[in-house]
């Protein structure tokens, strides 16, 4: 006979039941319109969790354009503008939020006499500053592909730079100096090599203001790695084992910087000599890089770009576009998915049917931890270029959190929010069974797991002290405890409080 799990939870006032979350429903952010493109969009959170989108526009790429969250819809669109009357064409643009609010932002500006160089804005109170160049100005290096990051009071920006578009062939870095008001004389972190192009990076700045850099190559299928130490940058690390995961020539890596300063990395690549790309995933613990591991489901489609958010080792968010078969190979999609710290959800499906050229996807998380996920598509029927987004809320809606139960009982409760220091769970047993506890957080990630071998028939209590698997305290906010006895499952919610 199966037993019925009677579950009350001390803590909680009142009868609920754990609501579904999902992703709403794709949400223009630019102002529609038949004449300009929108395209390569890159999203960030404020200081206060606010999202913000930075996109490149107009006809032929030739503006850059922002708008923020108001709460239930997106900000009419600004124009970021330019000071160089002789740029035609502003590319791949990047934002970044430093510790005061301050806006930075970078992108490629292409001159008419066919230079290459980074631009730069920054705001200054609620103006934007002048544009300056990141690189130092020359007419022999094209630059491309910049990234920007803030932490610890500097300010880093990355890019390619070589002698023509065919050969981009070394990673340079630059700091802002604030004292003086520029950016600082690029530094050429990788060996140059004639044979060996060098490109799509990215940077990522600690708590400490050290950068962190990752790139790859376009012929040995290695993901590189490097930080500054304070001095000088380090010699460069391959950090993908290649006779497991080759990192594809396109590997676009992506990476961040979690709240234990530990990274995160996602980029393109193929399980070794497989004929398809996959996204892959690995983190550095301040000691060592771990294994890749494999984020998209193996459908022997072809995944090319991808982007990543990570609260922590066992909350790491991953979008990435997805190329539908040979038959149909203008038709991209964009998925996301969530990783515990142990496996990666099923992907879900983020865009709607309106563009069948869904890619470049950018992701961020609120100060809720919920992903909020921007990318570019192509609407059918035309060549307008719109830029979208999609975010995970909480609301009653079909489809569980990731790693929630599919299935919620109904919960008898009997005593009030909130809770400090510890949450008291009584249940009941018809009839002695092994069961397993799982706290989770609003956003689904595993933060406890208790499992209970034997458990005798009848009334029984079960206490969290409200510290995560490592004994770590959680962070105050919302968490749900599921509780699962054979087939059965009950889940009751948790407010917790500071102390």
């Amino acid at each position: 006979m199966q037993s019925k799990i009677v579950l009350v939870i001390v803590c909680l006032a009142s009868c609920a039941r754990l609501a579904g979350q999902g992703w709403t429903t794709p949400l223009m952010v630019n102002r529609p319109d038949t004449s300009e493109a929108h395209m390569q969009a890159c999203m960030v959170t404020d200081p206060t969790g606010t999202p913000w989108v930075l996109w490149s526009g107009g006809r032929g790429d030739s503006s850059l354009s922002y708008s923020k969250w108001l709460g239930t819809r997106w900000d009419t669109e600004r124009s970021l503008g330019s000071d160089l009357p002789d740029v035609i064409c502003r590319l791949r643009p990047r934002m970044a939020f430093d510790e005061n609010g301050r806006i930075w932002a970078v992108w490629n500006n292409v001159h008419t006499n066919n230079a290459n160089d980074i631009g730069c804005r920054s705001t200054v109170g609620d103006t934007w500053s002048n544009e300056v160049l990141v690189n130092r100005p020359d007419t022999t290096l094209l630059h491309w592909f910049p990234h920007i990051a803030c932490g610890g009071g500097n300010v880093w920006s990355v890019w390619c730079a070589g002698p023509d578009a065919q050969t981009l062939w070394a990673i340079y870095a630059s700091r802002w100096d604030e004292a003086q008001r520029c950016w600082s004389k690029e530094t050429q972190v990788c060996p140059r090599d004639s044979n060996i192009v060098y490109w799509f990076c990215d940077v990522a700045v600690d708590r400490q203001g050290l950068p962190h850099l990752v790139w790859c190559d376009d012929r040995r299928f290695m993901l590189y790695y490097s930080h500054h130490d304070g001095t000088r940058w380090t010699e460069p690390q391959v950090i993908n084992d290649t006779h497991v995961v080759w990192a594809s020539p396109w590997a676009s890596p992506h990476l961040v910087v979690d709240r234990n300063d530990h990274l995160h990395v996602s980029y393109t690549g193929a399980v070794t000599r497989a004929q398809h790309r996959d996204v892959f995933y690995t983190r550095y613990d301040g000691v060592r890089w771990s294994e890749s591991w494999k984020v998209s489901q193996d459908t022997g489609y072809d995944e090319w770009y991808s982007a990543i958010s990570a609260t922590g080792d066992s909350d790491v968010w991953v979008a990435f576009d997805r190329q539908l078969p040979p038959s149909n190979p203008e038709v991209f999609r964009v998925f996301a998915t969530h990783f515990d710290g142990t496996s990666w959800s099923p992907e879900t499906r983020l865009d709607n049917d309106a563009a069948y050229y869904d890619i470049v996807p950018s992701i961020c998380q609120d100060t809720q931890g919920r992903p909020w996920v921007t990318w570019e598509a192509m609407t059918y029927g035309s060549a307008r270029n719109d830029i979208y987004c999609s975010h995970y809320r909480s609301s009653a809606v079909t489809e569980p959190r990731p790693g929630l139960p599919a299935r919620c009982g109904r919960l008898r409760l009997s005593v009030s929010n909130p809770c400090a220091r510890t949450a008291r769970l009584r249940y009941f047993l018809d009839s002695p069974g092994p069961i397993e506890f799982r706290i989770y957080s609003e956003a689904g990630r595993c933060v406890r797991s208790v499992s209970r071998p034997s458990v005798p028939a009848g009334q029984q209590a079960f206490e969290w002290d409200c510290c995560s698997g490592s004994g770590e305290r959680v962070a105050p906010g919302i968490y749900f405890c599921r509780l699962k006895e054979g087939g059965t499952e009950e889940t009751a919610r948790i407010v917790l409080v500071e102390p």
